[in-house]
């Protein structure tokens, strides 16, 4: 049942008719297009954008002066309480992680990596210029078909794989995403056969966020976790080449990979700020 690498592998097929070089540009780095937050955005506001966006986290500026209030993650608004939920996008920012135009390469990947994936660039006179985003920096290694990308992904993957069993609540879920810090969770079978996955998307998609839970507390009342899961789950194996687990999240849009072996028992996952980190310690 697991997703399988076919007609999708034909997006990034362009990429790789020439052999080039990864531009080590800042610039490179940005979101085209992505969505910013005006400091009045109400709670609902926020949601939208970010459900429409699929980022994991958004700046909130000020148009007219381009001012950063600093960054608002997907978490956040999952924690918030139902007496917060008139909150507008200025009440709901954690500080930005901010790059400038000079800042070397490397060193800006390294702080996407400390702003869970994203920072800001701005200019000398500190006006926001651009989202600085980690799936950039993996669209460009595929556009540079750099070599990288060759190695298996047992040398990249990450072991400790949180994950939740079939049958467990939604609200477990929310509760488990905001201890174990990540941004999504396996669901597996309990021979650790991998059967889906659930994010924050999906419980703020489908509106099981904090508020939900305090209006309805008890474990019971809680619908299960199928009723919201994504499947299949896209998966690779150990030996495969890391390419395969970026292109799926190029052309998917996802955030990570899981790792199975032959009977689909869950094995590790790599994922976007896996891979940058595996990245710069090899520069």
């Amino acid at each position: 049942m697991n997703a399988k690498l076919n007609s999708d592998k034909s997006f990034c097929q362009h990429l790789y008719t020439i052999q080039s070089v990864l531009k080590l540009d800042i610039k490179t780095l940005c979101i085209p297009y992505a969505h910013i937050l005006a400091p009045d955005d109400s709670y609902a506001v926020v949601r939208r954008k970010f459900l429409e966006s699929r980022l994991h986290s958004l700046p909130v500026v000020d148009e007219r002066s381009k001012r950063c209030y600093g960054i608002v993650h997907r978490s956040n608004l999952l924690i918030i309480s139902a007496s917060r939920t008139f909150a507008t996008a200025k009440d709901l920012v954690d500080p930005a992680i901010e790059a400038t135009i000079d800042t070397p390469f490397k060193h800006a990947v390294s702080l996407l990596i400390a702003g869970k994936g994203y920072a800001v660039l701005v200019n000398q006179i500190k006006h926001f210029e651009c989202l600085l985003g980690v799936e950039s920096l993996l669209e460009n290694l595929l556009a540079a078909n750099d070599k990288f990308l060759e190695q298996p992904i047992k040398r990249v993957m990450v072991e400790d794989v949180a994950y939740v069993k079939r049958g467990e609540s939604v609200e477990r879920v929310w509760r488990k995403l905001l201890t174990s810090k990540v941004s999504a969770l396996a669901v597996i079978e309990d021979d650790g056969r991998i059967i889906g996955v659930v994010s924050e998307y999906d419980l703020l998609a489908r509106g099981y966020a904090r508020p939900r839970f305090e209006s309805d507390n008890r474990v019971g009342n809680s619908p299960s976790i199928e009723t919201l899961m994504s499947t299949p789950p896209f998966t690779v194996k150990p030996g495969d080449p890391l390419r395969i687990a970026v292109e799926w999240m190029a052309s998917k849009n996802i955030g990570r990979v899981y790792v199975v072996d032959d009977d689909d028992r869950l094995l590790g996952v790599v994922d976007r700020l896996s891979i940058a980190k595996a990245w710069l310690s090899s520069r």
